[in-house]
């Protein structure tokens, strides 16, 4: 499948002539396709494409009245008069009695060259509607939404509470498109319209949140005629109707645009249907965290679980339950924030959580002591080694014995898989209680954490011991030859290493983190960034859960680092991991996306897996809220109200920055220039 517009590759750049079709022998594309894990053997014929932008002209039998096709080269619009735009718009929803003319006589510069500009508004509580305006020049494109908006809304009661207004850029005209053969490119940047007879177009984070195309990426009519029929009705459709219901080729307008979302008091530039970050300080993350637990609250079973499927979750990509690791993940986070914030609701969440989880527990033959939970006949070493954790902050929070004891018996399981020569087994099964002699240095590190949280609560000494023995294993067998790009596969060494410090105070731990650290922060996409919001990234690691996943461990790399001295390099994983939440807290669903989605408010603090599309699960919600919480805690205990920046690292988002707000943002600066 080959992916229009994939990668933002512009398809100006090869070279075609009249009504040929463009070749699919695309070196460029491959080497794109190829960065961002997109199969080059996937590639299949194109239409024909017509560049509106570079001045190709479109075909004759398109009537005159202004439409997609007659844009041209739109230039970026000032960032300030759009926002600028945004609010006076808001106000003018507001105010149906006001008048609109002259309103928008600030937007003074070509009033003679044909403009439209997509409008969306919400009252804060269902889907927000949108409506395109035209005109010639930006303020007469922008009465004309505001008009078309009030129309639209003449029999409706419900007050706005927030606008986008969105600036069409950029259009390319494919004049024979199969909405069954042909995908589209990426749901999440690229707009598209239809002829002017069918006057409807669709905003990208329509496309994206509406998940209005299929899994292979190909637009399905039937969804974008369910959404316009909510807003237009189903009389009005008839042409679009027609077209989309066909089965041949039909002319597509592709366009890019720009975006500004405005609350009534705080106008924010949007990308990919959420506002673009800057900074997370220690606010932001709280305030991220708290948003977060509150979306898994209102999603908690009575049973104290968090059910697969249903109307919960737009797209559940977990099949059956979810893992026993991310729902115990989810159980720290709960207690990470009731420790925080006091909230007696949380904790009662936690509480019914743990009593949900607890059904998963199961004895161990031929142990008197030995209760590990048990996921399809398999006891997992990490998974419980992250319980042991969980049920000892429990007993701490509640005061309660109960939750003492069972972490005393998770952590006699984690006795069992440990060896005599320091190796600890990933696993064992029940109940044959065969053990798996496999050894994950994932399950390993997290076992050593749990060792060590057991010798703080029972001064038993053989757990700090066995603690040391499994590092000295670890760095015997998996870290003292690694090299650098090796070190970065093992993340949660971190998590180990800054456990047993305290207690060994020993150097070597120091010097390994500090390897990792330098490991992932040269893999981290920073440098050369590729497509504007993949910073933060890392070149094998794009999705927000993936990425997500590493920033707990480069958080207790630099709680390590701090603590041995090496403030230099704990600073250097700080920012790293701020880079990172950059990138994946952008995945939270805010307002600017929720307004695109049926009954918005049940999503918003929810956590897509990928920013370029809109899946929510379990795993992804408990990757985000484990980072959250470690940063909190670490900057908590080290009085840090915000993450700072090298001047490198400042450079590198003001480079994001100017790439996002022009368009063809996210085209590589050569190419850019190449196609100018």
């Amino acid at each position: 499948m080959l992916r229009l517009w994939s990668c933002r590759l512009d398809c100006r750049l090869i070279e075609h002539a009249g009504d040929c079709k463009v070749e699919h022998k695309f070196i460029l594309l491959t080497v794109i396709l190829c960065c961002f894990g997109i199969s080059a053997s996937a590639q299949s014929e194109y239409p024909r494409m017509i560049d509106i932008s570079a001045g190709q002209s479109v075909p004759e039998e398109y009537p005159d009245n202004l439409w997609f096709h007659q844009l041209g080269a739109v230039q970026a619009w000032p960032g300030e008069s759009l926002r600028r735009t945004a609010s006076e718009v808001y106000d003018l929803l507001r105010d149906d009695d006001r008048d609109v003319e002259g309103v928008f006589d600030f937007l003074a510069e070509d009033k003679t060259e044909p403009r439209i500009v997509g409008l969306s508004w919400s009252g804060g509580a269902g889907r927000g509607e949108t409506v395109f305006g035209r005109g010639n020049g930006w303020d007469a494109a922008t009465v004309d939404a505001v008009r078309r908006a009030r129309r639209r809304r003449m029999d409706s009661s419900d007050k706005v509470e927030n606008v986008k207004l969105s600036v069409v850029q950029d259009v390319v005209l494919f004049p024979e498109w199969e909405l069954d053969e042909h995908p589209i490119a990426d749901p999440g940047l690229r707009g598209v319209a239809f002829t002017p007879e069918s006057p409807y177009a669709f905003l990208p984070a329509e496309i994206m949140f509406n998940r209005l195309y299929t899994p292979e990426g190909k637009l399905q009519g039937v969804r974008m005629t369910e959404l316009l029929v909510g807003a237009v009705g189903f009389q009005e459709l008839g042409e679009f109707r027609r077209m989309v219901d066909t089965v041949e080729a039909q002319p597509l307008f592709s366009f890019d645009k720009q975006a500004v979302f405005f609350d009534g008091e705080n106008a924010e530039r949007i990308y990919r249907g959420h506002p673009l970050l800057t900074n997370v300080d220690y606010d932001k993350a709280l305030e991220s965290l708290a948003r977060g637990i509150d979306f898994l609250r209102r999603r908690q079973s009575r049973e104290g679980g968090f059910p697969p499927g249903g109307d919960n979750w737009l797209v559940h990509t977990e099949h059956g339950e979810p893992s026993l690791f991310s729902q115990v993940l989810i159980l720290q986070a709960f207690l990470d924030y009731f420790n925080l914030s006091g909230e007696q609701r949380v904790l009662t969440a936690a509480e019914r959580h743990a009593a949900y989880l607890s059904n998963y527990i199961e004895s161990v033959p031929d142990s008197a002591h030995a209760e590990p939970l048990v996921e399809f006949t398999m006891a997992d070493t990490d998974t419980n080694a992250l319980a042991v954790s969980a049920w000892l902050d429990l007993s701490e929070a509640t005061g309660e014995e109960k939750y003492l004891l069972q972490a005393l018996k998770m952590a006699h399981f984690l006795r069992l898989q440990s060896q005599p020569a320091g190796a600890i087994m990933a696993r064992r099964y029940l109940p044959q209680n065969h053990i798996d002699t496999r050894i994950s240095v994932r399950s390993a590190a997290l076992a050593i954490v749990a060792f060590v949280r057991m010798y703080e609560y029972t001064d038993d000494t053989w757990f700090i011991r066995t603690a040391e023995e499994s590092m000295e294993y670890l760095m015997r067998e998996y870290l003292t030859d690694a090299g650098m790009s090796e070190l970065a596969d093992f993340p949660e060494i971190a998590h180990a290493a800054n456990a047993l410090y305290s207690y060994t105070r020993d150097e070597r731990l120091v010097r390994t983190v500090k390897r990792l650290v330098l490991s992932l922060e040269a893999r981290q996409r920073r440098r050369d960034l590729p497509v504007a919001d993949f910073l933060g990234s890392y070149p094998e690691r794009i999705t927000a859960l993936d990425v997500a996943g590493l920033t707990p461990s480069l958080i207790e790399a630099a709680d390590l680092l701090i603590d041995g001295g090496r403030r230099g390099v704990g600073e250097t994983a700080l920012e790293t991991a701020h880079f990172g939440l950059i990138y994946h807290l952008q995945g939270q669903i805010e307002e600017a996306a929720a307004m695109y989605l049926q009954n918005s408010e049940e999503y918003l603090g929810g956590f897509r897996d990928d920013i370029r599309e809109m899946r929510l699960s379990i795993k992804g919600q408990s990757r985000q809220l484990w980072a959250l919480s470690s940063l909190v805690r670490l900057m908590e205990k080290n009085a840090i109200t915000s993450l700072s920046l090298s001047a490198e690292g400042e450079e590198v988002l003001e480079h994001r920055d100017d790439l996002f707000f022009e368009f063809g943002r996210g085209l590589p600066l050569e190419i850019r220039r190449r196609r100018r």
